[in-house]
């Protein structure tokens, strides 16, 4: 059975939902990778960091996020000129939703975004799986993926194929008719993404 999911940043300024998920159509990850690290660091939310510094990433259909409040104070950067974009709320740095084209509607959003009762996790998205786990801090953690598992793999493309033929014809929250962005990304320089990924030899 999906759900609904409500959606909101940290300060409650931006709020939607998600529609539709379920553990059979959303993939729950830990993501290890130094980028991800970077993003969060860059926007003030290493908060969101486990103690190996992984990001808790719930990906799902790009085109069921819908905002009801706050979108059009969204900000949204780009690690390097072909990095995905990243949106992020300007009040209080929540990130809002990782993607990459309209013709790839996926969107990996922060757990801590979405309202489910951490009791209900399971239930609401299956298993959390860890990728990358080559770039984690302090060694890998039990269980995570160097890179991504082959199940994980196999399982992100066959919902990306879904995701795709459900969202033909589309816009969706992120990106327009078009396929543009709707909120233009600030591309980093690599010495600005050097820095935050230099970030990592301090942690504790």
């Amino acid at each position: 059975m999906t759900r609904t999911l409500a959606l909101r940043c940290r300060c409650g300024e931006v709020t939607g939902q998600v529609e539709g998920v379920s553990p059979a159509t959303a993939n729950r990850v830990i993501c290890y990778c130094d980028d991800c690290r970077a993003f969060l660091r860059l926007v003030e939310r290493a908060d969101l960091l486990d103690p190996h510094g992984g990001v808790d990433l719930v990906q799902v259909r790009g085109t069921s996020v819908r905002f009801a409040r706050g979108a059009d104070g969204a900000l949204c950067v780009r690690l390097s000129p072909r990095g995905m974009y990243r949106r992020y709320a300007a009040c209080c740095g929540t990130p809002l939703g990782n993607t990459v084209s309209l013709g790839l509607p996926f969107a990996g959003l922060s757990r801590a975004s979405l309202d489910v009762d951490p009791a209900d996790e399971l239930r609401a998205f299956g298993p959390a799986i860890g990728c990358n786990a080559r770039f984690a801090l302090g060694g890998a953690p039990e269980g995570a993926h160097p890179r991504a598992s082959l199940a994980l793999i196999a399982r992100s493309v066959r919902r990306l194929a879904r995701w795709k033929l459900a969202s033909l014809g589309e816009e969706s929250a992120y990106f327009d008719g078009a396929g543009a962005p709707r909120v233009a990304p600030r591309v980093l320089a690599r010495d600005e993404r050097a820095a935050l990924r230099a970030l990592d030899m301090l942690a504790p």
